[in-house]
């Protein structure tokens, strides 16, 4: 509200002036006109009306101090009570408009919500509908996939027997074969999976185009044990495709798992238990070596001696897959070199390489010393001749003739930048001279001289520590300064090695 004491501004006061001069002249006007009606009314001669006029006009003049104060307050009350008026009004209206923006505002909001609402309920709808599409063709495809793997495990019976030779496996925790079947499993089930079938290619092209016979060689270990896994399912696939080129094919071993993979396996047709092998099979005779699952000793190496007299030299083709407890690379001339120890376990590995005309030495990559000589090797390990305990005696070299040094190949794997034996992997794959194109040439090779092949493998976690006890499941070669020696690990991993220098 406005204050009446308050001082008016110009445009108040110019008015406030003017409607004081229209109001004075208004009163004199009325009052002069008032007192010559009333004259003349009365009759009055017009000297008489002068002379009242005179008179009036003098008492206005003398009363003029009573009655121009109130005239004046009466016109400051007035505009004052204007004022309030029109100040009222402006209120309401403001008041009024701010009424009016809130409600828009309300309106805008509420439509907005129901806008909302809709377009929610719309997407909920929709997803329903997606979800009750997807509900109904996953339905459709699974009652297909059910039936399609209970037609297939009705029809082959192999899984079961994979299964239970599996668990007969872990259960036997008394042999060293059972307890090494857990250590590099995955990598050696993968240099199975990209070996083999190269190899069998080889044969293959060594039995059609170079008219050989193929005896392939097949050393004991859990290196070598998913290759028959691999070799089962490869030779009962070539029999369901009728190709012939595999009867000129003996496989020969002393590896007891591998033989009872093969039997159960490698049936020609694997629901008739009476089935023969899809691909000719001999199981060396000899001592059975239980800690080992294989069969060693003199009538194993007489009986390879027995074969190879027997085999024509224009033929007859050997080829031997051996690995060892560990494997020793030499890079000048660059040849892997099986280590082992046990009764007669080291004078049938050294028949293998001797007869064949190729060696393969099958190995993990975390198996192989590089560029390191026997007694360091055993050093390293700890192992000495004065130890009673069979685990602590120390290896013995493969003897590989320097004429043989280039039949004999290494098939290992490799690890990408940033992995525990990366640094490993480049000096192996250095030592070989390896190139990138082996897999390519390693089938259409002439007979005699074979390919190395590192097959990749990098399936690990992404804990660097997790790594190392992967890479060396021996609790005695996790040692530090073991890794940092032999197999070139560092402590910490490369970041973290970086962030401490």
């Amino acid at each position: 509200m406005t204050d009446s004491s308050a001082v008016p501004t110009d445009d108040t006061g110019t008015e406030t002036r003017s409607r004081l001069r229209q109001t004075g002249l208004l009163v004199i006007t009325s009052v002069t006109l008032a007192v010559l009606l009333t004259l003349a009314v009365a009759g009055a001669t017009p000297i008489e009306l002068q002379q009242s006029l005179h008179l009036t006009g003098k008492r206005l003049r003398e009363e003029m101090h009573f009655w121009l104060p109130a005239l004046l307050g009466v016109l400051i009350l007035w505009n004052e009570s204007r004022l309030k008026r029109k100040l009222h009004r402006a209120e309401i209206a403001a008041h009024e408009t701010e009424i009016r923006m809130e409600r828009d505002h309300h309106d805008k909001e509420l439509e907005f919500a129901e806008r909302k609402l809709l377009t929610e309920r719309k997407d909920r709808e929709e997803r329903l509908k997606h979800l009750t599409d997807e509900q109904e063709s996953l339905r459709g495809l699974s009652e297909k996939l059910a039936k399609g793997i209970t037609d297939e495990l009705s029809r082959n019976t192999q899984w079961a027997t994979q299964a239970l030779d599996r668990a007969r496996r872990e259960r036997d925790d008394k042999t060293l074969f059972g307890e090494r079947m857990g250590h590099f499993y995955d990598e050696k089930r993968q240099l199975a999976e990209q070996f083999l079938p190269q190899l069998l290619k080889r044969c293959r092209k060594l039995i059609e185009e170079d008219g050989k016979r193929v005896t392939l060689l097949i050393d004991s270990g859990t290196t070598l044990y998913p290759i028959f896994e691999q070799l089962a399912e490869a030779a009962v696939s070539s029999r369901a495709n009728e190709e012939t080129w595999l009867d000129k094919v003996q496989v020969v071993t002393n590896n007891l798992p591998g033989i009872g993979t093969l039997m159960s396996q490698g049936r020609r047709n694997p629901n008739n238990r009476f089935s023969p092998l899809a691909v000719h099979c001999l199981l060396l005779p000899g001592h059975p070596l239980p800690v080992y699952a294989a069969v060693t000793g003199k009538p194993a190496v007489d009986a390879l001696e027995a074969l190879e007299r027997e085999a024509s030299d224009d033929t007859d083709y050997f080829i031997a897959l051996v690995t060892g407890n560990w494997i020793q690379l030499r890079s000048d001339p660059p040849c892997p070199t099986p280590l082992a120890r046990g009764t007669g376990h080291v004078d049938l590995k050294q028949a293998f390489v001797k007869f064949a005309a190729e060696t393969y030495v099958v190995t993990p990559l975390g198996k192989i010393f590089m560029d390191f000589l026997l007694h360091e090797i055993n050093d390293a390990l700890e192992l000495r001749t004065t130890y009673s305990d069979a685990d602590r005696q120390p290896y013995e070299e493969i003897k590989i003739a320097p004429g043989a040094v280039g039949h004999v190949r290494l098939v290992s794997t490799t690890r990408e930048t940033g992995r525990v034996l990366h640094t490993l992997s480049l000096r192996v794959q250095g030592a070989l001279h390896y190139r990138d194109d082996a897999f390519r040439r390693f089938v259409t090779s002439p007979p005699g001289q074979p390919q190395h092949l590192l097959v990749p493998f990098n399936q690990f976690t992404d804990s660097w520590y997790e790594e190392i006890l992967t890479e060396f499941p021996h609790r005695g070669t996790r040692r530090p300064e073991f890794r940092q020696t032999y197999f070139f690990v560092d402590e910490h991993p490369p970041d973290r090695k970086r962030s401490t220098q």
